[in-house]
């Protein structure tokens, strides 16, 4: 595909034979979109905090073609600024703050660190994509929101389990005031008709509709968690004034009446910090206990994108983590140059030199992560 090239996905014509059919987001019914039938399809909601993100996939019959919408590793970000307050920011981890980054240096970023390690990768062609970012601010017009965009096509290649397989990546990054976002679709196929496939990803991102009674219940749950926010802010704010102005009460009374009321006054101190530290230690266990949750959704957020690329995610000894297949027991690990041999579960290591002629000492069984 040449990257310049932007099917109509308004256009039933334009090469897109496959019939849509509408699928709604199982757990909420938060939102439909339109998907090719007879392909296996899944459609989500990305949750974290009151940040939603659609994430939709499908894969042809025969495996050879599939289409990813939305990404669920990409945060959202915020341009740095002093008047944001950094203890909101605190309450969404899911926030990061960065400048703005334009889309063809965010995504060519992007592809680098996901597919740069991966064989015979390379980048074919770079162009705009103004029909995509069209769709999006549609999309941001229907919410409400006025957004100022840029958007990227990048064509690229690799080699996938042995088969050439020639990809496109359609990008835009927008920002709402000082908040901005990425958004992406890819396209890849071992067969020769990625334009096709291009325009039906196309037509699948155009077709995406929030459910309204959904989305005002969204906006009502949203209100509500950034006036517990504020409060929580304001709590530790009135709090930190009682304990100056207690203090400061403290040290006029020493100076009033003199060295007698010393002990009293360091008495009073220490059953004041005693007072702190249990505060303090309270919520630093109730903030352990929130990140650990978060840690247990990051687990079962990873475990739903595998299971949607048909992926597992392995550890070696050293920590350090490779995505798989998913079509094997056991997974062996060439940390000298990031490739992996799968295999049945009776495989040890040291049958690798006879079942693949490779020398074992190379290799390192890796960890299944449930």
């Amino acid at each position: 595909m040449h990257p310049t090239q932007n099917p109509d996905p308004s256009d039933p014509t334009a090469g897109n034979n496959e019939g849509l059919v509408t699928v709604t987001e199982p757990m909420e019914g938060a939102f439909t979109i339109q998907m090719p039938g007879g392909w296996r399809n899944q459609a989500y909601l990305q949750r974290e905090h009151d940040m939603n993100r659609i994430i939709a996939s499908s894969v042809s019959p025969d495996g050879g073609t599939m289409i990813y919408l939305g990404d669920p590793r990409i945060p959202y970000f915020m341009e740095p600024n002093p008047y944001i307050n950094p203890q909101l920011m605190a309450f969404n981890p899911s926030f990061r703050m960065q400048p703005y980054s334009p889309a063809e240096g965010f995504f060519q970023d992007y592809l680098r660190q996901f597919f740069g390690r991966v064989p015979g990768f390379r980048v074919t062609g770079t162009a705009e994509s103004p029909e995509y970012q069209r769709i999006l601010a549609e999309e941001a017009r229907r919410s409400g929101h006025q957004t100022r965009s840029t958007s990227v096509c990048i064509a690229f290649e690799h080699n996938h389990k042995g088969q050439p397989m020639r990809c496109v990546l359609h990008g835009v990054t927008s920002t709402v005031g000082t908040a901005w976002h990425a958004e992406l679709f890819t396209v890849s196929t071992t067969g020769s008709e990625l334009d096709r496939h291009s325009g039906l990803a196309l037509r699948m991102a155009a077709s995406r509709r929030l459910n309204p009674a959904w989305a005002e219940a969204q906006r009502g749950l949203q209100a509500q968690r950034l006036a517990m926010g504020q409060q929580q802010i304001d709590h530790i704010h009135n709090m930190t004034q009682v304990q100056t102005q207690g203090h400061y009460q403290r040290m006029q009374g020493i100076q009033a009446f003199g060295q007698a009321n010393t002990g009293m006054h360091e008495q009073r101190m220490a059953q004041s910090d005693a007072q702190h530290q249990a505060w303090t230690a309270q919520s630093n266990a109730q903030h352990q206990g929130w990140m650990e949750q978060q840690s247990r959704d990051d687990a079962m957020q990873q475990a739903r994108v595998n299971a949607i690329r048909e992926e597992h995610t392995v550890v070696d000894g050293s920590g350090d983590t490779y995505q798989v297949d998913s079509h094997h027991e056991r997974y062996y690990v060439n940390q000298r140059d990031n490739t992996y041999i799968g295999t049945g579960d009776t495989t040890e290591v040291n049958d690798l030199r006879r079942t693949h002629g490779v020398d074992p000492d190379d290799f390192e069984e890796g960890k299944i992560v449930r």
